[in-house]
């Protein structure tokens, strides 16, 4: 058996952070600790500083950096999976008989988008050490990316055109 090998009570362990905070966040909205303005204001907080921040020193400080296909092919490769995957999910929810208006959409954007933020973050961490988490931020991006574009057009039904300024935005 290989030492590096990780059980699943370790993957789970690593994960069980995440887990709790999701757990923990039912209760305290239930109870009235965390407002709605709150909840708002948390979530601005983690989008729009804290997050920018991780990717930040997560990039800037790691030497596993170290040419333009390790800074390239991680945001090409979430692109394009996500929007296989989307494309994919596309044509089963159509195998199913969904139309537009009738659960095509939710469903082809639901099944075609991957958990690809909190959870990996500690798994990837665990598996492959704090140097890898570079690769996933910017594996990252290309899904975000993916989402604005090909998940706006999924959803809205907006031209492509409308679809790549929100991902600007």
């Amino acid at each position: 058996s290989d030492e590096r090998m990780m059980s699943y009570t370790q993957l789970l362990l690593a994960v069980a952070p995440v887990l709790a905070l999701i757990g923990l966040g039912l209760p305290l909205r239930r109870f009235g600790w965390i407002s709605e303005a709150g909840e708002e204001t948390l979530l601005n907080l983690i989008i729009r500083v804290l997050m920018p921040a991780l990717i930040f020193e997560s990039v800037v400080h790691r030497s596993a950096v170290s040419g333009a296909g390790d800074v390239l092919l991680p945001p090409l490769a979430g692109f394009v999976l996500t929007v296989l995957s989307l494309a994919i999910s596309w044509y089963v929810a159509r195998g199913l008989g969904l139309t537009i208006g009738h659960g095509l959409r939710t469903f082809a954007l639901a099944v075609g988008l991957t958990n690809y933020g909190y959870l990996p973050l500690p798994l990837m961490d665990t598996l492959f050490g704090p140097e890898s988490r570079a690769f996933l931020l910017m594996h990252n991006a290309g899904v975000e990316a993916a989402i604005w574009t090909v998940g706006v057009l999924i959803v809205t039904g907006d031209s492509p055109r409308a679809a790549w300024r929100k991902l600007i935005n």
